[in-house]
């Protein structure tokens, strides 16, 4: 995943813990004179601060996120990170001088339907993509174009941290619980 601003992101699979090659968007132009008409997002849109970048979807592998700030930071900054999975929010995480600004996140944290005592418990559900399944369900991952399929991470600036409780849904009461597809 993209450096951009001085924060780098990269996207790991469990197969063979290495980071997963990222490519770059190629032009508008190189489409457009394709006799592609599809809207191609530029590698670097300053005026929304953004970085975009393809990756390749090992179907069914686990994967996680490496983050890293690099310094300088200004004294007292912390940096709020949302990871987003096809438009839906997937969990928050942040970084300080006390985390030396760098991390990794690997899953999200959901609240389990009411055992038999009545009690609510939270479970963790690591990030991994969807195993292959029947053929043609995967002809929408493999259009480079859709971008209902992405993978997003906003980061937020912050001048401290206030820990406040966490708001957790049922995995089974989420878009990718109900899907039955999970993350893809």
């Amino acid at each position: 995943m993209p450096e951009y601003r001085s924060i780098d992101f990269k996207l790991y699979s469990q197969f063979g813990a290495e980071k997963i090659p990222e490519l770059e968007p190629l032009s508008q132009e190189h489409y457009t004179s394709r006799g592609i008409v599809r809207t191609v997002p530029k590698l670097v849109d300053e005026a929304t601060s953004t970085r975009s970048v393809y990756v390749p979807v090992l179907p069914g592998s686990v994967f996680w996120i490496s983050y890293a700030v690099s310094p300088p930071v200004p004294a007292g900054h912390y940096f709020l990170f949302k990871l987003y999975i096809n438009g839906t929010h997937v969990v928050s995480w942040s970084t300080g001088k006390e985390d030396e600004w760098k991390g990794r996140t690997m899953f999200g944290l959901y609240e389990r339907a009411e055992d038999e005592d009545g009690k609510r418990r939270v479970e963790k559900r690591v990030l991994s993509f969807t195993a292959p399944g029947k053929k043609g369900e995967w002809d929408d991952v493999k259009d480079p174009f859709n971008d209902k399929m992405r993978m997003e991470i906003k980061v937020y600036r912050a001048h401290g941290r206030a820990r406040i409780e966490r708001e957790m849904e049922e995995y089974s009461k989420t878009k990718h619980g109900q899907d039955g597809k999970g993350i893809q």
